[in-house]
This record gives structure tokens, sequence and C-alpha cells, in this order.
């Protein structure tokens, strides 16, 4: 079965096999109550090294205070994903009115935000890979009509 982890899934949650809805919020009813600041359960099989196919993180990234936590959360979706694997990320662009209206949302980003996190990127070789983060592939980065980010990355590893 191939994993695919909705984190931070809210109410939003996947149906389907191999599906693993998370969030920290219990009355979210998810699948698994987990604080993805806390990284996922090497017991889980979904938690393991390269088990993952597919992470979905919608609306969850920007409510992220701690920059050393931020860092973490990134790594352990790299850790868990396969090497063909991917990434999506769903967020409020900073220059709508989306990324001011949930109090939660701290973190601002654009494209270049998303894009620093490419391996071949000079703000990644320059910065990013001395913060710590790990390498990735940045497929597509995109604001649709309602100023809401869509980016698509798979680890490089």
């Amino acid at each position: 079965m191939g994993w695919k982890l909705n984190i931070g899934c809210g109410r939003l949650h996947e149906k389907g096999d191999g599906w693993v809805n998370i969030d920290k919020i219990e009355s979210c009813n998810p699948d698994v109550v987990l604080d993805i600041t806390k990284g996922f359960p090497k017991d889980k099989p979904w938690g393991k090294d390269n088990s993952v196919d597919f992470i979905k993180a919608q609306c969850c990234l920007g409510q992220i205070e701690r920059n050393e936590d931020f860092l973490f959360v990134m790594n352990e979706c790299w850790r868990v994903l396969k090497p063909d694997g991917e990434m999506w990320i769903y967020l409020p662009h900073k220059d709508y009115p989306h990324a001011y209206v949930d109090p939660f949302n701290v973190r601002k980003f654009n494209e270049l935000s998303w894009l620093a996190f490419d391996y071949r990127h000079p703000q990644y070789i320059n910065h990013n890979s001395y913060y710590g983060f790990k390498p990735w592939i940045v497929i597509d980065v995109h604001t649709n009509e309602k100023g809401f980010l869509s980016i698509r990355m798979k680890p490089k590893k």
C-alpha cells in the first residue's frame, strides 16, 4: 500500500486506501491526533524513513510559529517521503487577505519562499542548506486567482 499523509487536515479528510489524516486538534476527528512539530512516529508504517508516497499540507505550515519547528517539520516530511514521493503544499500568499484572516497564520509566504527549498536555487545553496533544510526539487509554484499558493516538490535523495 502506498501511504499518503494529510497533515494538518482539520475537517478536510481524505478517504481511500493509504490515506492517514493527521491533526493535533482532536475535535477535527483525524485518523491520528498528532502535533507534527513533534515528528512522525517511527513505529508506524507511515512514519518510517522513505515510506510515504504523498504528503498533502493544506493551510497548516503557515501556522508553525517557531523557526526550529518549521525546519523540523519540513525535514520530517523529507525523511518519510520516498525518493520519488511528492509533497503538495497549499496556503495563502502573503499579498492576499487570506494570509491575515486566520489569527493562527504566523508565517507569510510568496513564490520565492518555496523556490529557496530547491537544492539548485542560490537561496538554498547560500542560506537554506546552512540553516539545516534538507534538499528538495521544486516541481511547480504558482498563485491561483484566489490568492493561494500551490507548491509541488519532491525530496532530493
